[in-house]
């Protein structure tokens, strides 16, 4: 295995591989150690900026993606749940059968997802749902 003197060493020989540029190094003015470095990297900085950026972008598209599902309950109404990401500020907003659409913000659950507000409950385990709603419960699936 190849050790390298400095992390410059290191990103050159990289730089090297891919036919980039290597970094160059001057050194001038003073620090603590006597020196004030300046580093210029060339395509490779440019190439590996680019890249964090790509992968700071994919992970907060993936993070406030929302997930839908679509319940079929034994009362005979149908809903369409679709969930924020989970977390202290997760949420689901339920569409139900001709009825106008709610947002339930995501409350502590032991066991599954449990949503609730405004006398509506919401509650997720697998495939399985049961909303409540007026002190009236039923039980929904997936379809």
């Amino acid at each position: 295995m190849k050790e390298f003197a400095s992390p410059i060493s290191m990103v050159a020989a990289v730089a090297n591989l891919q036919g980039c540029e290597p970094p160059t190094v001057t050194s001038a003015g003073a620090s603590p150690d006597g020196f004030t470095r300046v580093v210029t990297l060339g395509k490779l900085e440019v190439l590996m900026r680019t890249l964090l950026a790509s992968i700071v972008l994919i992970a907060l598209t993936a993070v406030s993606h929302a997930t839908e599902a679509l319940y079929k309950c034994d009362d005979g109404s149908s809903l369409k749940a679709d969930f924020s990401a989970p977390g202290p500020t997760g949420s689901v907003q339920l569409a139900i059968s001709g009825q106008k659409s709610i947002t339930l913000p995501q409350v502590q659950s032991a066991d599954g997802g449990r949503y609730a507000a405004q006398g509506i409950e919401f509650w997720i385990k697998g495939t399985a749902a049961r909303l409540t709603r007026a002190g009236s419960i039923t039980e929904c699936r997936t379809r």
